[in-house]
């Protein structure tokens, strides 16, 4: 688990996973695995290979960025799916 809080910067680098939502302030020749961070509706809402921000859950194939994060928790896109995920086995038991 990360320590991070918003409005920290945070230094990433291939391998790395993004610990929470980011919006990237500096990148080189960036290239982000976002398959297991994306669902449906963040799909939706993504604007495509210009896309400045990060998804928690992702990981970086290549490049290097900084970037500030900008939302951590529950609020996150992994957040958010966890709890559906959660409400989900619920319900289903």
């Amino acid at each position: 688990m990360w320590d991070v809080v918003v409005g920290d910067v945070v230094n990433l680098n291939p391998g790395d996973q993004v610990p929470a939502d980011c919006l990237v302030i500096h990148s080189n020749q960036l290239m982000v695995d976002e398959s297991k961070a994306k669902t449906a509706e963040v799909d939706a809402k993504s604007k495509g290979v210009n896309d400045p921000f990060l998804f928690a859950g992702s990981f970086l194939v290549q490049g290097t960025c900084r970037a500030v994060v900008t939302c951590v928790g529950r609020h996150s896109s992994r957040g958010i799916v966890d709890v559906k995920l959660d409400t989900e086995q619920k319900t289903a038991l």
